[in-house]
C-alpha cells in the first residue's frame, strides 16, 4: 500500500519501486531506535522528515507485550494520529507520502513523509533561553496559554500523546506576533485515539512528561500554575480540590522520572494539595 502527494508522485512515482527509492534515500539522521529512524531528506528540491520502519523484530516484539507496551510496529499509527488531529483542529505535520508493506507484524515495513515544519522551532529550545534572555512576560504567558490550550484541545478530542513533551510542541514563527500562538505536535507515532474521554492514566502520563520537560529547561512554578488554570479553564483552588490525586500522581511521576534521568531533585518543587502558597495564587494564575 503507497499513499503518495502529487508532488512527491510527480519526483518517485507511484509504484512499489518508490518503496525501494525512499529506503535507499541518505539524509541528516536525528534518530534511530528499535528498527525505526527518521531523517530529513531532500526531494526535488524540497526538505522533508521521513520515518522508516525496518521491521519490529519477533525478540522486541515480545520483550514489549511480556512489559505491557504497545509496540509501534508500523508508520500507520502516526498517520493515522496526524489525521485526527487536523481533523480534531488541532495544527500537526503535514503527511505527502505513507507506505506499508508485508503482514507479518516483527518484519514489516513502512515508511511516512512529512513536509519539514519551515520557520517552527520547538518549546524545548526555546524555553531553554528564557534563563540568559527571557522574554516579555506577556509573550511568555501567551506561550504557557497555548501549550495549555493545545493540551485540553488534545484531551477534549479523546486523544493522548504518550510523549508529551516540550520539545514535540513546535511553534510557528509567523504567529510569535500574534495574541494566538499557533503550535504544531509532532512525533505521533506512540499516539492513541479513545472513544470517550482519555482515561486518568494516559492524562497522567501526558501531563508528568509535561511537567518532567518543563523542570528541565527552565520554566517557573508560575508557569506550571498559569498552565494549569488554563488547562482545566477554572480556578487553580477548584482543580486541586478536585482532583488531587490526579496531580499528586503527576508530581510524584515526573519527580521520579527526573531523578532517574539527572540524579538530582527538580530545580522546584510544590504540593498537589491546596497549600497556602498555591491556594493565595489561584487567582492572579488563572487570569
Amino acid at each position: 500500500m503507497i499513499e503518495l502527494s502529487d508532488e512527491i508522485a510527480a519526483h518517485l512515482g507511484t509504484g512499489e519501486e518508490v518503496f525501494d527509492c525512499l529506503f535507499a534515500l541518505t539524509g541528516e539522521r536525528f534518530r534511530f531506535h528499535e528498527g525505526r529512524e527518521t531523517l530529513r531528506v531532500e526531494i526535488g528540491g524540497q526538505h522533508y522528515f521521513l520515518k522508516r520502519h525496518h521491521g519490529y523484530g519477533w525478540r522486541r516484539l515480545f520483550r514489549s507485550l511480556v512489559s505491557g507496551r504497545i509496540p509501534v510496529v508500523s508508520a500507520r499509527v502516526e498517520n493515522n494520529a496526524v489525521r485526527m488531529m487536523w481533523q480534531a483542529g488541532i495544527p500537526a505535520t503535514e503527511v505527502v507520502g505513507f507506505g506499508e508493506r508485508g503482514r507479518n507484524p516483527a518484519t514489516k515495513q513502512s515508511f511516512l513523509l512529512m513536509r519539514e515544519l519551515a520557520g517552527c522551532q520547538d518549546l524545548d529550545t526555546l524555553c531553554r533561553k528564557w534563563s540568559s534572555s527571557p522574554p516579555s512576560a506577556r509573550f511568555r504567558q501567551k506561550v504557557v496559554q497555548a501549550v495549555a490550550f493545545t493540551a485540553r484541545k488534545l484531551h477534549g478530542a479523546g486523544i493522548n500523546h504518550r510523549d508529551f513533551y516540550l520539545a514535540h510542541l513546535w511553534l510557528d514563527a509567523a504567529s510569535a506576533g500574534t495574541d494566538n500562538l499557533r503550535l504544531h505536535v509532532i512525533d505521533l507515532h506512540r499516539a492513541m485515539k479513545h472513544r470517550r474521554q482519555v482515561p486518568w492514566y494516559w492524562v497522567a502520563k501526558d501531563m508528568s512528561s509535561l511537567l518532567l520537560s518543563a523542570w528541565n529547561c527552565g520554566l517557573t512554578k508560575t508557569d506550571c500554575l498559569r498552565f494549569l488554570a488554563h488547562y482545566r479553564g477554572r480556578s487553580i483552588r477548584e482543580v486541586l480540590r478536585d482532583e488531587r490525586s490526579l496531580w499528586e500522581h503527576v508530581i510524584w511521576r515526573a519527580r521520579r522520572f527526573f531523578r532517574r534521568e539527572f540524579q538530582c531533585d527538580p530545580p522546584f518543587e510544590f504540593q498537589a494539595g491546596p497549600q497556602p502558597s498555591v491556594v493565595e495564587s489561584s487567582q492572579k494564575f488563572a487570569a
